[in-house]
């Protein structure tokens, strides 16, 4: 029909002739395009489909390499296996909603394909395997939100794609084996809480990832799924972890923040290699085994901590319960120190090649609970470390000592510089125990783990110096047996004063300042000088008047903390008055002199400066003068430049007045009568000494 070749029913579109065109929409009533129907169309440039349309069959474009534009119905139930395979010229897919499957290679190796939406597709349910792979032109794909599994392969090598927001899928479980392998400019990655396992490889060299949080419900992370992410600095491992596969961290160098691994109360499996060459960090430099591990496998830890030479691995007391079984590879643990809370150590397994060595040579010492060593020496695993192995204390504190009590003494000297100093003692009650002995020791960040047993003597009534960031630990001995342990941390942020705020606003002269230091005290300087608690001190509430420009500084203090940094605020906008150029009067000299005589008012408790020139052009560098108060001459002609200036205000605005001989007049004489003799008498304030008074 019209070219075509249809089934029977006329609903099966059999075949497409390459001569039909490049622009084609199928007929309606067409229900399913048929294996084959378009294969290897080179001419087909746009295709459209009726809703009647429900099946797009196996192979049905394949190899369409001219095709670039497929709009789909809301009819399209099935896109087959290699539906789409090889149209290398696809550049865009959105889905209808009637969409259910996409099958295997539907639409590999469409290298021109850039965006994918399958968002109102909310009936499909799977990605099946293959579907996308090698399209290394797509760079946006938006996910259905009724996925439940990405199969294997499915957006392999996808080079271009940078984010991948799964969050909207809420019924994923499953993400297949090498589903996003090789997609190396990845950088975001959204997954959704119910997400259980991650797939074999499936995030394999993705070097672009560098931050990701794992849903809460995922139990399997499989081999090599994040291997070789070489910027992945941050990944934390859920609670609901169980099983950890081989390789599935390994060389992700940057990898450092991976949570608590004690809290993992289900995992059950580190396989090997899984952390081998990362850079991870615990809190205190220890890595603690949760309690329900029961496989470590060879190098699964080994070069993968930050400082090695200072890391400690513990083993907790459940581990040697009875039935349980804990096996560990060989060379799992590249570390310093192996800490073992067994009372009952378990064998950790056993080598067919060759003596079983679980720890790697960097181990200095094995810490085991005290009267353990001959049951340590037979088990395997551990016998090998005989000569490392230190019968600890801390692994039995005596609940009924009491640990130690740890004062501070913080003194600040006059460079501002901070030392904290403790005093330690032990106490029953109200009484000071005299006989018991403290001993103690201060950690570094980074610091080589050191049992009680080999730490310092406290004598008692010193005082200790202890650095920023330095912890301090201590225990009481009594009668061989040792307290829990107290600890002070050192942190001079914490011990500090937060600094006060001042408050003014520019142009005001009102200043308030505010503490959120409940109790603290301020002190304030307006020299510019560091202020200290001899300074002034800071009524609160009550506003300080401020008069002229300075530079106020204030600083809170408490008892029992160090003196807040200082903060400062500049005052700058006080100014002279400026003088009125009625208030600069000038008079002749003499009738006929070339200068003229200049008195200068207007201003209180400033000092008037002036200066003069022949021109405003010279007046920038002319002498300037300090005006004395009384008149000065100056050169009939000249401009002459006066301002205001006072300790700590900004000098007055200039005033210029040019001294024009036809502005310069006599003064008005005054005078005087006298009724008896019948004389009137005139004066002149003159200075010159030829004024002659006229009159009629």
């Amino acid at each position: 029909k019209d070219g075509l070749l249809l089934d029977k029913a006329g609903t099966n579109l059999i075949c497409y002739p390459q001569l039909k065109g490049t622009t084609y929409t199928i007929p309606s009533g067409i229900t399913t395009i048929d294996t084959y129907a378009f294969y290897n169309n080179d001419k087909l440039v746009n295709i459209s489909f009726p809703s009647s349309v429900t099946t797009i069959s196996d192979r049905a474009f394949e190899l369409c390499d001219k095709l670039k534009k497929v709009t789909f119905s809301t009819g399209l139930s099935t896109i087959g296996s290699y539906a789409f395979n090889s149209c290398s010229l696809l550049d865009s897919l959105t889905f209808a909603s009637g969409l259910t499957s996409i099958g295997a290679y539907a639409f590999n190796e469409c290298t021109k394909l850039s965006y994918v939406d399958m968002s109102s597709a909310t009936k499909l349910s799977a990605i099946s395997s293959h579907a996308f792979y090698h399209c290394n032109s797509l760079e946006t794909v938006k996910f259905s939100s009724g996925l439940t599994s990405i199969e294997e392969y499915a957006f392999y090598d996808c080079d271009k794609l940078k984010t991948v927001d799964l969050s909207v899928s809420t019924s994923l479980t499953t993400i297949g084996t090498y589903a996003f392998r090789d997609c190396n400019k990845l950088e975001t990655l959204k997954l959704p809480s119910t997400l259980t396992a991650i797939g074999d490889y499936a995030f394999y060299n993705c070097d672009g990832l560098e931050s990701l949080t794992l849903p809460s419900a995922l139990t399997t992370i499989g081999a090599y799924a994040f291997y070789d992410c070489d910027e992945l600095y941050e990944c934390e491992m859920p609670s609901s972890l169980q099983s950890i596969g081989s390789y599935a961290f390994n060389s992700c160098g940057k990898l450092s923040k991976v949570g608590t691994i004690s809290d993992l109360k289900y995992l059950r499996t580190i396989d090997s290699y899984a952390f081998r060459d990362c850079n991870l960090t615990f809190a205190d430099n220890t890595l603690t085994l949760p309690d329900s591990i029961e496989t470590i496998g060879e190098y699964a830890f080994n070069n993968s901590f930050v400082n090695t030479s200072s890391t400690t691995v513990v083993f907790p007391s459940s581990l040697g319960t009875d039935g349980h079984k804990t096996k560990v590879g060989n060379n799992a643990f590249n570390c310093n120190v192996i800490r073992s809370m067994m009372t009952d150590p378990v064998n950790l397994g056993t080598s067919t090649y060759g003596s079983f060595l679980p720890f790697s040579s960097s181990v200095s010492k094995i810490y085991i609970p005290q009267g353990t060593s001959d049951t340590y020496k037979i088990k395997n695993g551990w016998k090998n470390y005989s000569s490392k192995m230190v019968e600890s204390v801390s692994a039995t504190p005596d609940l009924t000592i009491s640990k130690p009590t740890i004062d501070t003494i913080l003194v600040q000297n006059a460079n501002g510089n901070k030392i904290v100093k403790i005093k330690m003692y032990v106490a029953y009650g109200d009484s000071i125990a005299k006989n018991d002995s403290i001993l103690y020791k201060t950690f570094t960040k980074g610091a080589v783990d050191v049992d009680v047993a080999e730490w310092d003597v406290y004598t008692k009534g010193d005082s200790i110096g202890v650095s920023n960031t330095v912890t301090l630990k201590a225990v009481t001995k009594k009668n061989g047996k040792y307290s829990n342990i107290s600890e002070f941390y050192c942190d001079h942020n914490a011990l500090s004063c937060p600094s006060p705020t001042i408050n003014i606003a520019e142009g005001d002269d009102k200043m308030t300042m505010s503490t959120s230091l409940s109790g603290g005290k301020i002190y304030y300087t307006t020299d510019n000088s560091e202020p200290t608690t001899s300074s002034s001190e800071y009524v609160p509430g009550t506003p300080l008047t401020v008069k002229g420009n300075y530079t106020y500084k204030a600083i809170t203090a408490k008892s029992g903390m160090f003196n807040s940094t200082s903060v400062s605020q500049v005052v700058n906008w006080f100014k002279c008055t400026q003088i009125k150029t009625t208030d600069i009067k000038y008079y002749a000299k003499a009738p006929k002199s070339d200068s003229v005589l200049v008195e200068i008012s207007g201003t209180t408790g400033e000092k008037i400066m002036y200066k003069h020139a022949n021109s405003t052009y010279y007046l920038g560098s002319a002498a300037e003068m300090v005006y004395s108060g009384s008149a000065v001459g100056v050169p009939k002609g000249n401009v002459i430049r006066v301002w205001a200036v006072k300790d700590n205000y900004n000098n007055s605005d200039n005033t210029d007045v040019t001294l024009n001989s036809a502005s310069i007049t006599c003064s008005v004489p005054t005078y005087s009568a006298n009724s008896e003799t019948k004389s009137v008498t005139l004066t002149s304030d003159w200075y010159q000494d030829d004024a002659v008074n006229k009159y009629t």
